[in-house]
């Protein structure tokens, strides 16, 4: 009875030593992982700076910018880490450094006094003789 416990306890170790552990997935099925990831990961981001958003407009601009700090880093962050996760995975190439993160306090004020467009034609046709 103790030989056989003895030799189950050694087969068991030799087991869990000599064979590797490896999980294959499919490439399609992975992209389509993270691809539903990213997507709705992006979604919460979007609903979250429309939240910001309409604090900013109501004169909460310290809300604002505690909301829209984890928006704004989730916003270049999840595109990053898309490209980081399919080039671990050898599906694509290095995304290289993280992106900079926008200011939270800026993007706040912006969504209060929004920046005009300076895109203008000078020429309108519009005459300035009188």
């Amino acid at each position: 009875m103790r030989i056989r416990y003895l030799a189950g306890i050694m087969l068991s170790i030799g087991f869990a030593f000599a064979c590797k552990k490896e999980i294959v997935r499919d490439a399609n099925v992975y992209r389509a992982e993270q691809d539903w990831n990213r997507a709705i990961s992006m979604k919460l981001v979007e609903s979250r700076l429309d939240y910001a958003t309409k604090l900013a407009k109501n004169g909460n601009l310290p809300r604002c910018e505690s909301e829209a700090k984890m928006g704004l880093l989730a916003k270049v962050r999840i595109p990053y880490h898309y490209k980081m996760s399919l080039y671990l995975a050898g599906m694509g190439v290095d995304p290289g450094e993280p992106p900079i993160v926008e200011d939270a306090g800026h993007w706040c004020r912006q969504q209060i006094i929004p920046i005009p467009d300076l895109g203008v034609p000078s020429d309108l046709g519009v005459s300035h003789d009188h």
